[in-house]
């Protein structure tokens, strides 16, 4: 009887540890980044969202405006990946056929924490442009499944 209250214990600590790291990660999300880090850099990648009979979603569209607000160079226009990590990994190919090394990341400010980890784990150098595109409880959904997405990220590289 006595283990098995120590083993009570002991999962009641790892779950309450295990739920404030979670905890943390989502503030770190919801707050990040609050303002461009523009630089000189080789590309703009601006990173998807919906299209609708090839014609982009609000949420797109707004992170497309943002990059012509930036455009500097090209834009080079991914039209396979449905996913993020596909994205990048195209992205990625395309950086290094191109001799690109560093990006500025165009997307939706709850998006760059994850993007920019897949980024450096590609070999690129990222900045960082974000884009207000949901606000309160409605970005706080999000925010809460971009966190998942970041843990199965790092852990599965999914």
């Amino acid at each position: 009887m006595h283990f098995k209250k120590i083993l009570t214990k002991i999962a009641l600590a790892v779950s309450i540890i295990l739920m404030g790291m979670y905890a943390f990660l989502v503030f770190e999300i919801y707050s990040y980044p609050r303002i461009s880090k523009l630089q000189n850099v080789d590309a703009i990648l601006v990173l998807g969202a919906a299209q609708w009979n090839s014609k982009p979603s609000p949420v797109f569209a707004l992170r497309l405006t943002r990059a012509f607000e930036l455009l500097t160079q090209a834009i080079f226009i991914d039209e396979k990946s449905i996913a993020t990590l596909q994205g990048m990994r195209e992205v990625a190919s395309l950086a290094q056929l191109h001799n690109i090394h560093s990006v500025l990341l165009v997307s939706s400010d709850f998006h760059l924490f994850r993007t920019a980890k897949m980024a450096r784990d590609l070999g690129m150098q990222a900045f960082l442009s974000p884009v207000v595109t949901h606000k309160g409880a409605q970005k706080l959904k999000y925010v809460l499944r971009e966190s998942a997405g970041y843990v199965l990220y790092l852990f599965f590289k999914i």
